[in-house]
């Protein structure tokens, strides 16, 4: 976008993101501003399922595994989504059916799959990507769910907690690909199922809240891990107890905590961040929506996107770590809970299934429709050439408006400087 004025003396001046402007011509606006959130469809599922994974792997694909259908019954089938068609496509199936598993992209090109919610608990497997296969791994050591994997730096995973036949684990665990196996290492302080756990800048892991028999509705204790030592650590307690929240490292270094504590399902608010140099939490800003949501994305503006939620509603909220404040972002076409929300390489966000808004006719609605979150592009900044001496920040122009200045071609505007001669641009 060039702006142009033959002057004998010119300098320039930077006008950014909304500018505001005397109409004195043509002024053409798209429909849709091109600066905006957006969700839009994507390609459609083979198969509906929830409490999936959603894996992005080395050619940019979503390795979509697993999860349970309308039946509520576990699936073994395994689809592939190129974000440059936008297309499901199958693959090779899991060895066994699973839902509740998690998912990771490893070094070495192949997908460790692990456990499940029923009698896949210990039975691990890798994709391999090239040839679209699985094969059984080693099995876990201690059967477990609603636990946490976590790749750590080496390639190397680490396992932690979980709940199996009514007792909470103490016991983690690591799994090396090079050699297969799987070895015990130091065991927590406080056993505790539907935790998060979070690797952070200096190598260690953060595990957070959580449940276990003593308070089943959320713990506030958290603990640190040293890979280089194999010991637990007591740090900072939560502000709230909480479990089945989200954890996202943030680039500051800091781990923000969102969603369900005890005191209420519905109570707003209460997200806490976690300072890695004091082992201190904090209170963050106000979420004016919900305090549930199911996904946190880290984008690539370091900003954080939540979607979704028990209550599956259609709201999304972006939390912006330097203001540390909540804003409403786009809606979702469809409200999800037990869905997938993957950062993929170009900086968008895929959703994938899930629970969509109960039908009491028909009873379970689980969508196959994606959806794909493409966030704002940065704003753009125009040089405009003034004469020297004259100023054309916002107080020298008359405001009748703002336009949002995106990519269109078809934003037409011109710039008055009251001062001086007109400044005309398209």
């Amino acid at each position: 976008m060039k702006v142009s004025k033959s002057l004998r003396r010119r300098q320039f001046t930077t006008i950014s993101t909304w500018v505001p402007i005397l109409v004195a011509g043509l002024l053409s606006i798209p429909s849709t501003a091109s600066c905006a959130n957006i969700f839009r469809n994507s390609g459609s599922l083979a198969t509906a399922r929830y409490n999936h994974t959603a894996t992005v792997i080395s050619s940019g694909k979503a390795l979509i595994a697993g999860g349970e259908n309308e039946s509520n019954s576990s699936l073994a089938s395994v689809e592939l989504y190129d974000p440059e068609t936008e297309t499901f496509s199958s693959t090779g199936s899991l060895n066994f059916p699973r839902s509740g598993h998690s998912a990771l992209a490893l070094p070495n090109n192949k997908v460790l799959v692990i456990g499940g919610n029923d009698y896949s608990s210990v039975d691990t497997e890798l994709y391999d990507a090239e040839s679209g296969t699985w094969t059984s791994a080693s099995p876990l050591l201690e059967a477990r769910y609603q636990y946490t994997s976590t790749l750590m730096p080496g390639g190397k995973v680490l396992v932690v907690g979980g709940i199996y036949d009514g007792k909470f684990k103490t016991s983690a665990e690591i799994y090396d690909p090079a050699t297969n196996t799987w070895t015990l290492t130091g065991a927590l302080v406080t056993g505790r199922s539907s935790h998060s756990a979070t690797l952070l800048q200096n190598g260690k892991v953060l595990v957070a809240g959580g449940s276990n028999p003593n308070q089943n509705l959320g713990i506030n204790s958290a603990e640190i891990y040293d890979p280089g030592t194999g010991v637990w650590t007591s740090t900072g307690d939560l502000v709230m107890a909480r479990h089945q929240h989200t954890a996202t490292l943030l680039a500051n270094g800091m781990v923000l905590v969102a969603g369900r504590h005890h005191v209420s399902a519905d109570t707003v608010g209460g997200a806490e961040l976690y300072d890695p140099s004091t082992g201190v939490w904090t209170l963050t800003g106000t979420s004016s929506i919900w305090q549930n949501p199911q996904t946190s994305v880290l984008l690539n503006d370091d900003t954080v996107l939540f979607t979704g939620g028990i209550h599956r509603q259609s709201e999304t909220q972006i939390y912006t770590p330097e203001s540390e404040t909540w804003s409403v972002s786009a809606s979702l076409a469809e409200g999800r809970d037990l869905h997938t929300a993957t950062l993929l390489i170009d900086g968008s966000v895929l959703i994938v299934g899930g629970l969509g808004t109960y039908d009491f006719l028909t009873g379970l609605f689980v969508p196959k429709q994606s959806e794909i979150y493409v966030p704002a592009p940065p704003m753009p900044e125009i040089a405009v050439e003034q004469p020297r001496g004259t100023d054309i920040p916002t107080a020298a122009l008359k405001t009748f408006g703002t336009v949002p200045l995106g990519t269109d071609s078809s934003l037409q505007f011109t710039i008055r400087n009251l001062g001086s001669a007109d400044l005309t641009g398209s």
